[in-house]
């Protein structure tokens, strides 16, 4: 029995209380309530267990949100960066306060001193806006401090003749130029007569050196910004970075953590890693080769490839870190400005989010990129308002009733433009499938989305497509010169050798829609047969008619010449 056990042996059983309970009743309650103890007992070390095992469960979630190790998560794309120059990037610092990415990169191909443009970026990718630095340098790092409502920028600051390299912090000022001379440059003790680029540990209020000391040799030191500020030389960690990742392309400080970022384009030279260090031990922890980037055929744009820029991202609520990692594929001129990111528990989905606003959830083909299908039971072509690519065969040719009276049978694509966001005004273009080279092509407007207009050819070589004209009233063609019309962009052309009857104001032929003027024209035909001339109009109807006639003997005429041109517009 427990400690509450009574020993009702000592107590005469035939005794009784006033109302009637012996004291066996009594003794049978005390057992009932000392096997209820028990049990309570026994739950409550249960539920104790229980509680101990949820607390730790629940530190090794926030483990999992203390401990992040890139190495062990997949890298995922996050943007490609459209830049103001069509130079690679440098660095890619991301502002924790506000939530704007900052990117440096040169002013264009340079030599000697060079110039870099610093642009700043919405955490979606959206360009806002840039500024110049003249003679500023390479801009391989940077690093950002906020005061108050204002972000100011730390770099190496070159002088125009390449003989300082100072420690400068200059505000950040939209779509300004600043030059060496500049007022708004202060300048810092690097303690240092060596090159330096800085990256700020903004959470921390550390900033790291990267001091060169010759090509082959660099050192990082860690300090507190305040030291820097105060110009107190105090350095709290140093590592020497090894010749096998010699050759920097980023760094990033996270407390005594550096992330290092390393190799030549290709890895002619030196492989692209990514490699973790701790500088109170100067023991590497991890590393990683960085071999993402590449496009959907599973190789790097132009077989080129180059790591830029590293930063390790720490979401200021819940402390969860991203390492965003930069890789420049694809040509000069065409660079791509890849950028991945390795995500803790929490922040993918947070920057999925950020990043999925830009993403368009309109589909312009079908999800495997083949063109749309024309619904079933279309006849009209022009009912087709949905923007995007579209495709019909040979066999649906015949069910549409709005197609160009010069297009001939068979399969054609059709691309429906996106409508003018004030009017619903949209362009459809109607480009005829063939694998012969005959291709033809019209366009024509649907204004406000409900006024339907002509189609007009659109010439696809370098010669006109020449279609008969039906004559009229008695005329007739000469042998061997039929009447024709051909169209191309905003002109009309006509051809022929044509008997046309005298009577006065004869209406000849009517010409196609998509060849007519939009206003009458008139030209003079010259005759055949003796010399003179007939004056022909063509109205925006297409009626082609002759009036009078000019001519040395009128009853000798034997036909027209009419060969011209003409605007639509």
């Amino acid at each position: 029995m427990s400690s509450n056990t009574i020993n009702y042996n000592l107590i005469k059983p035939e005794t009784s209380d006033n109302i009637g309970v012996t004291i066996s009743d009594l003794a049978n309650n005390f057992e009932t309530v000392d096997v209820e103890l028990d049990y309570n007992k026994t739950e409550n070390n249960s539920l104790r267990e229980d509680v101990n095992e949820n607390s730790t469960r629940l530190g090794n979630i926030n483990k999992k949100f203390d401990d992040f190790n890139f190495t062990k998560v997949s890298p995922s794309y996050y943007d490609t960066l459209h830049l103001p120059s069509d130079t690679v990037m440098q660095c890619m610092v991301i502002n924790e306060q506000t939530n704007e990415m900052y990117v440096s990169q040169l002013d264009g191909q340079q030599t000697g001193v060079e110039t870099y443009l610093l642009s700043r970026f919405t955490l979606e990718g959206v360009y806002l806006d840039n500024m110049k630095l003249i003679n500023g340098g390479h801009s391989t790092s940077f690093g950002i401090e906020n005061i108050d409502n204002d972000v100011y920028i730390w770099s190496n600051y070159e002088n125009e003749a390449g003989t300082t390299y100072d420690l400068a912090r200059f505000k950040y000022t939209p779509n300004t130029t600043l030059t060496e001379d500049s007022s708004e440059i202060q300048r810092y003790d690097k303690f240092t007569t060596e090159y330096v680029v800085p990256a700020i540990d903004q959470k921390n209020g550390r900033i790291a050196f990267r001091v060169k000391h010759t090509e082959t040799t660099q050192t990082i030191e860690l300090r507190d910004l305040s030291d820097v500020k105060n110009g107190t030389d105090d350095i709290l960690a140093s590592y020497e970075i090894p010749t096998s990742i010699n050759y920097m392309q980023g760094m990033s400080i996270d407390g005594y953590d550096l992330y290092w970022y390393s190799g030549d384009s290709d890895a002619t030279n030196y492989p692209s890693v990514i490699t973790l260090v701790d500088m109170q031990t100067g023991v590497i922890k991890e590393q990683l080769d960085a071999n993402f980037g590449k496009g959907i055929n599973g190789y790097y744009e132009e077989n080129f490839h180059e790591p830029e820029s590293i930063y390790l991202y720490t979401e200021p609520q819940t402390g969860s870190k991203s390492l965003f990692a930069g890789m420049v594929t694809d040509e000069a001129v065409r660079r791509n400005n890849k950028i991945y990111a390795f995500h803790s528990v929490g922040n993918e989905s947070k920057f999925f989010g950020m990043i999925a606003q830009k993403l368009q959830a309109y589909r312009l083909t079908q999800s495997d990129g083949s063109a749309k299908r024309i619904p079933t039971k279309t006849t009209l072509l022009s009912t087709i308002k949905e923007t995007g690519y579209y495709y019909f065969s040979s066999i649906d040719f015949a069910e549409f009733s709005d197609l160009p009276s010069g297009m001939t049978s068979g399969g054609a694509y059709l691309e429906v433009t996106p409508q003018a966001p004030n009017n619903g005004t949209f362009h459809q273009r109607l480009t005829r499938h063939t694998s012969v080279g005959n291709f033809q092509s019209y366009i024509r407007e649907i204004t406000d989305g409900t006024t339907v207009g002509s189609w007009y050819s659109i010439n696809m070589s370098s010669s006109l497509v020449w279609k008969n004209i039906p004559l009229q009233n008695g005329a007739s063609n000469e042998t061997d010169y039929p009447f024709q019309y051909a169209q191309s962009g905003t002109t009309g052309y006509i051809r022929g050798r044509v008997n046309v009857p005298s009577t006065d104001g004869v209406t000849f032929a009517t010409i196609p829609e998509e060849a007519r003027p939009k206003q009458s024209t008139y030209f003079n035909a010259s005759v055949a047969g003796t010399t003179g001339f007939r004056k022909v109009m063509i109205d925006s109807l297409g009626n082609a008619s002759a009036y009078g006639v000019l001519a040395n003997d009128s009853s000798a005429i034997t036909f027209l010449y009419l060969d011209m041109t003409y605007p639509l517009g």
